[in-house]
């Protein structure tokens, strides 16, 4: 057998590496993820206005670095309601969840469908993003004349502390990488052959503290508080001890408490998939829809709030 040329093996390779960089790039959308931005009281948060499409999904954010439509800062409709979501990666979908997939678009749809009037749920969010993280968004940016909020936290939200240190390119990026095989090899092939499982611990304060701040600068503004609280997949079976910790810390500030747990295991018990394949926390099309299920209900239970037909404030 003839082996070819040094010439000819490396013109297939230069072929081969072209093909690989084109499929990953208009394939998977590599090469232009989400990019981010330090902030000093913050820690990061997304770029504003980023419109890109990663692995099939398209993923927004508006001018206030939400996973949102573009909106006004204050409202320019009377009619309009405003639920302002805040928490992590598990209600931001991350790369792999289209905007129409998130719970904040579902809740949108399914209340103005509903109510026959505008409604916009402004999703503040970001990959660990902890509480201390969403207090000095709302510090920052405001309320934006929001008629209610969700907060969404886990377990490891009470021990998340901001580091300000420098952003990663591969977790936390600032600037396109070299090229899509690029991005391919070294945020997502060579951290996976690294990846190790580890064990959820919360001890440090900080994240308790700023659980109550949160809630209290919202009361100020008279908007009511739901505080939704995410389990992981282990943390169905085992139980987690944070549930009533982050219950009793919302509570005494007025704001109502909602465990998800119940409706994610039922959808397990039931064969559906809340949660993403190989991934204990993060939530799939079906867990938004939970999540979302959770949040309309109680928008809808809220006395004053919207009903068809009338023109007064849901407040």
């Amino acid at each position: 057998m003839r082996l070819p040329s040094g010439r000819k093996l490396l013109a297939w390779t230069l072929a081969t590496l072209c093909l690989l960089e084109l499929g990953l790039r208009y394939g998977l959308g590599l090469g232009t993820p989400v990019l981010m931005m330090s902030h000093p009281t913050i820690e990061y948060l997304p770029r504003p206005n980023q419109n890109v499409r990663r692995f099939g999904a398209r993923v927004h954010y508006n001018e206030y670095s939400m996973r949102s439509p573009s909106f006004s800062e204050e409202k320019g409709d009377p009619r309009e309601y405003r639920v302002l979501m805040l928490g992590d990666s598990v209600i931001n979908g991350g790369s792999t969840l289209d905007q129409d997939e998130l719970a904040s678009s579902l809740i949108a749809s399914e209340l103005a469908k509903s109510w026959h009037r505008p409604v916009l749920v402004m999703n503040a969010s970001a990959g660990s993003w902890g509480p201390q993280n969403q207090l000095a968004y709302l510090d920052e940016f405001g309320t934006f004349d929001c008629d209610a909020a969700i907060l969404v936290w886990s377990s490891h939200d009470l021990d998340d502390v901001p580091t300000f240190a420098p952003l990663s390119p591969f977790t936390h990026p600032t600037q396109d990488p070299p090229g899509a095989l690029y991005e391919a090899i070294f945020r997502y092939f060579l951290p996976l052959l690294e990846r190790r499982g580890t064990a959820e611990t919360f001890s440090a304060p900080q994240g308790r503290r700023a659980i109550p701040q949160m809630e209290a600068l919202l009361r100020r503004f008279d908007v009511p508080v739901l505080v939704l609280f995410h389990l992981t997949r282990p943390e169905l079976e085992s139980g987690s001890s944070a549930v009533t910790i982050v219950s009793e810390l919302s509570r005494l500030n007025g704001a109502d408490f909602s465990s998800l747990g119940p409706s994610f295991r039922r959808a397990l018990s039931e064969g559906g998939k809340p949660y993403r394949k190989g991934d204990p926390i993060h939530p799939t099309f079906e867990g938004q829809r939970l999540i979302a299920e959770s949040a309309v209900g109680w928008l809808r239970s809220r006395p004053g709030r919207f009903e068809a037909g009338e023109g007064a404030s849901v407040r």
